[in-house]
Parts: C-alpha cells; structure tokens; sequence
C-alpha cells in the first residue's frame, strides 16, 4: 500500500468561524509534504477523516493536538479546519483499502437531511445529550464533497457509493467505542444525491427537516453576504426584472449541472422567471424547491421517511423530540441534558450564531412573490409552503 503524504500547517487562509465550503487546495498554508505510513490513518486516534479532494482524488485528514469527539460539535468540518496541525492525504484507491479495516456502519444508522436553517443542528445537538450510546456527526465534509462531486458530473455513482461507503466507515472508526447507533446530519444539498445513499446505506433511515419557505429565505437571507432583503425593492421596475435577473442567476448560480438540476425540480416556467418573480433572494427559495423536491421524490422510492417541521420543534418541542427519537429508535436516558439543549443557540461560536446574524425583513410584496410564484411553478403542497 502506497505512502500517506503528511504536511505541517502553517497558516489558515479563511476566517477562522468561516462556515463556507471547505477548499482542500486553498484552505491552508502548507509545508513540504513528508511521506508516512498509512498506518496512522487507522491506528493514530488524533488523525480523522476531513474531506474529499475529488480533483486529486486524494482523501484529507487532519492530524489534531488531542483526540477529537466529532459528535459533540456543531460543524465537524469546522472543528477540524480550526484544531488541525497537520494535513494527511492518500488516494483514493488507499482511502478505500484501508476503511475496510474500520468498524462497519451499525445497523442502526440513519441520515438527517434538511432544508437548511431550519433546527437540524438543534436536533443533532438534542440527539447526543439523548443517550451515551447515541453519535450524531454533524456535516462531516465527505458527503458534501461527494454531494457536488455527483451533481457536477465529476464522479460517477459507483465512485459515489464507494467513497459514501469508506467515508462513514472511517467517521464510525473515529467514534468513541461506546457509541453503537450513527446519525449523520448532512448539509442541506445532500438530499439530491438520496439515490446514491440509498444504494450505499439500504437499511439506513431517512429523516428531513424542513422550514416554511418564506423563514427559510428570510434566515438565509439575514447570513448572506449579498443583504438581499436591503435590495429588494429594485427589483419593483418591470424592466430590472428582465435584466437583473439574468445577472441574479449567473451571481448565484455559476455551476450549469446545479442550474440544470433546479430546473428539473419545476413543474412549469424556467429558472430566469423564477428568480425574476422573487428578485434578490429567488436563489435561496429555488434551493429549498429543489431539496423539498428531492425528499418527495425520496419517499416515492423509500417508504419509511419521516419529516418534522422547524415550526412544531419550536411551538411543540417535547412533542416533536418524541416522535423523533421513537423514528430513530433511541431511548432517551438523559432527559434533563435533553431539556437544557433547548435553551442555547446550537450554532454558537460560528458566523450562525444568533447574536451575528443580520435583520433585513424581507417586505410583503417579496414574500407574496415567494409564496405565489412557489405555488404555480411547483408541486409542493401549501402546507409545506406556509
């Protein structure tokens, strides 16, 4: 078996609470590469899986100071960028060969997939106070990686399934050995590769949070970096919508496979129109379209599914909590750990957090335009809408 490459950091070069998309190449600055054992990749607990290099096809890890619980923060992916020291990569044919020599996924495994910006990282949070024997993963970059990889034509789905099916090995192997049942909770785009989940983990169960699609914009909408609800008024001129929105859709969205897949979860009109009617924020409700979408075309193919909306966790709680955990199957032996969950931002300590996140109300007339234009170029009924 091939050498692992191993690399001393020596500088990150994004914000250290930055939640963007992880970039392997440009991520960090790195020293001269010194070749290791690939050994250390399954027998050095302070080595874990970080993410996919699919245009390499090399697998990262990061070798940390201490060992990390991965399923005791809110974003894996994060806590890894932040507490790295060194950067270990191994191709892919490596990556595969040794993740049999990890722990099998356990049978009771299910995935958590979600609209985004909608409690899923509360629930995560609630699911390890649940129970000592209980892991939740939140995010762990492999699936988003493999998500886009997949979407983009990069990959196809037998490379999926297998780097699918080495990635959880490896997030199962990292795991403190008393914990027996895995929940991963993905980012929100994971639900369009549900097909290739299914294929890779055919026992697993599959659970999606959703929002009310206005909220969902709105709570995008107060994190971007473009304040589209500051800019919404523009697009009032009849003639702006025409122009802009072709502008809109190139700014938001500049991968032609992604355009191409929001297209198909319409059921008239085009994109260009979609955004034109909405303005600034389209993108944002064309993306919880396409992942709504994909979860009713999950339950086509897989009967047992559950969803839970963000709005009974927030006005029923307990009652949400229990149907939850009796889906999932997990008991709940720490129920007053559970209890204070419900008390703290779940994304503290990231650019999520409550207290940095930006207030600019989108007007009635823009949610009237999400909510109308959703209902006539769409299938999703009004009670996922509203």
């Amino acid at each position: 078996m091939e050498q692992v490459n191993s690399f001393k950091i020596h500088g990150r070069l994004r914000a250290e609470n930055s939640i963007v998309a992880t970039d392997v190449n440009n991520d960090f600055i790195l020293g001269d590469s010194v070749p290791v054992g690939p050994e250390i990749l399954i027998n050095d607990p302070t080595v874990t899986l970080w993410s996919l290099d699919i245009q390499n096809k090399k697998a990262v890890f990061v070798q940390t100071p201490t060992v990390l619980d991965l399923s005791n923060v809110a974003f894996s992916y994060l806590t890894q960028f932040l507490e790295a020291e060194r950067i270990l990569t191994c191709s892919f044919d490596t990556f595969n060969n040794l993740s049999e020599l990890c722990a099998k996924v356990p049978n009771n495994f299910s995935i958590l997939y979600s609209t985004g910006r909608c409690g899923s990282t509360l629930v995560h949070n609630l699911i390890n106070k649940s129970s000592v024997n209980i892991a939740s993963v939140s995010e762990p970059d492999p699936f988003f990686v493999i998500t886009l990889a997949l979407i983009n034509q990069q990959i196809n789905i037998d490379i999926a399934i297998k780097l699918l099916k080495s990635s959880a090995r490896f997030l199962v192997h990292n795991l403190p050995p008393e914990k027996d049942s895995l929940i991963i909770k993905t980012r929100g785009k994971t639900i369009w590769i549900f097909d290739a989940l299914l294929k890779a983990f055919p026992n697993h169960l599959p659970l999606f949070m959703f929002r009310n699609v206005i909220d969902t914009v709105q709570s995008y909408d107060r994190i971007s970096s473009y304040y589209h609800g500051k800019r919404q008024r523009v697009l009032r001129i009849p003639m702006a919508k025409k122009i802009l929105a072709e502008y809109i859709l190139k700014k938001t969205i500049n991968e032609k496979y992604i355009a191409d897949l929001y297209q198909r979860t319409l059921t008239s009109g085009t994109i260009k129109e979609f955004i034109g009617e909405i303005g600034w924020c389209g993108q944002h409700a064309l993306d919880w379209v396409s992942k709504v979408e994909y979860y009713f075309q999950l339950t086509e193919v897989e009967s047992a599914t559950m969803n839970i909306r963000y709005e009974d966790l927030v006005n029923k709680p307990m009652e949400s909590i229990s149907n939850i955990f009796e889906y999932l199957d997990i008991p709940i032996t720490e129920i007053n750990e559970v209890m204070a969950v419900l008390s703290r931002d779940s994304q503290k300590g990231t650019s999520l957090a409550r207290v940095k996140t930006l207030k600019y109300p989108l007007d009635f007339r823009t949610c009237s335009a999400i909510t109308e234009t959703v209902q006539s170029q769409t299938r999703i009924p009004i009670n996922f809408i509203e």
